[in-house]
């Protein structure tokens, strides 16, 4: 599988399956991690 086929593969995995987010223990408020393995930075308050 060539970068190509897996960016699209990737991206079809994504879409068929609902990506849900949790808090990283120790930085809750800051970051979050979803079941697909992805980090989100969330947005600073001032």
């Amino acid at each position: 599988m060539n970068r190509l086929q897996w960016k699209e593969w990737y991206r079809q995995e994504r879409l068929s399956k609902k990506e849900i987010w949790k808090p990283v223990v120790g930085y809750e408020g800051l970051y979050e991690v979803s079941n697909l393995g992805r980090v989100k930075s969330l947005a600073k308050q001032s």
